[in-house]
């Protein structure tokens, strides 16, 4: 989940993009496991 640029530098950015993403995830499975 981890991305670096071509100088190996941690990039936050597309870290927080992937955050996000996980917790709708997260929120689209909890009703879906409720049904």
């Amino acid at each position: 989940g981890l991305h670096f640029d071509d100088k190996l530098h941690f990039v936050e950015e597309p870290v927080e993009i992937v955050d996000r993403e996980v917790k709708r995830l997260k929120r689209s499975r909890i009703p879906l496991v409720k049904v």
